[in-house]
């Protein structure tokens, strides 16, 4: 198995692959070495976290007021994240 995490290494380290293929990789790895978080962490990542889920704190974002990006108007702003309730 080190040389499947020493491919995977690699093949970060190229940048060749997208993060999809990347975590893939990673999602065999750790059904491999038995690392059922790593497997689930992956699977939140690919698919999405379920409603009732602790988020990451990477995937949680802070913001006084959103802008969207429409593709004819440009930046337009959507609201204040403070009056929501």
């Amino acid at each position: 198995m080190s040389s499947a995490v020493h491919d995977m290494q690699v093949a970060i380290l190229e940048g060749k692959q997208s993060l999809t293929q990347l975590l893939r990789r990673t999602k065999l790895i750790a059904a491999s070495l038995n690392l059922a978080d790593v497997e689930k962490w992956v699977d939140y990542e690919l698919k999405g976290y379920p409603a009732d889920a602790d988020l990451p704190k990477y995937r949680t974002v802070n913001t006084e007021a959103l802008h969207i990006l429409n593709p004819v108007q440009g930046w337009r702003f959507a609201g204040h994240s403070c009056c929501r309730r």
